[in-house]
């Protein structure tokens, strides 16, 4: 009977040390587990700075490139008057002429 509380004991011992193990690898593993959620949520975060930073440059490019469209809508339309000017000039000029061959 002693020799089954003996074995019995050293069983219970072990079984004990094995748990112990196993708890030590059970805190590695979350302790990894955190480290590696922090590191996504910090990669998250800086992503996301990016991103933004990304958006507002573009938001920038954005109303620089509608100034510049607007700005060439002004250019062409103050060109466009002036071609209309000259060939209103011309054709007066042209009927002055003809009205002057006819003389």
């Amino acid at each position: 009977l002693q020799l089954e509380v003996d074995r019995l004991h050293a069983e219970k011992l072990k079984l004990q040390g094995d748990g112990a193990q196993l708890r030590q690898q059970m805190e590695v593993v979350l302790q990894s587990f955190k480290t590696e959620k922090a590191a996504i949520r910090q990669a998250g975060k800086e992503r996301e700075q990016q991103w933004d930073s990304e958006k507002s440059a573009l938001e920038l490019r954005i109303v620089d490139l509608n100034k510049r469209v607007a700005d060439t809508e002004a250019v062409y339309a103050e060109v466009q008057r002036q071609k209309d000017e000259a060939d209103r000039a011309a054709k007066a000029k042209l009927s002055d002429l003809k009205e002057d061959i006819k003389s």
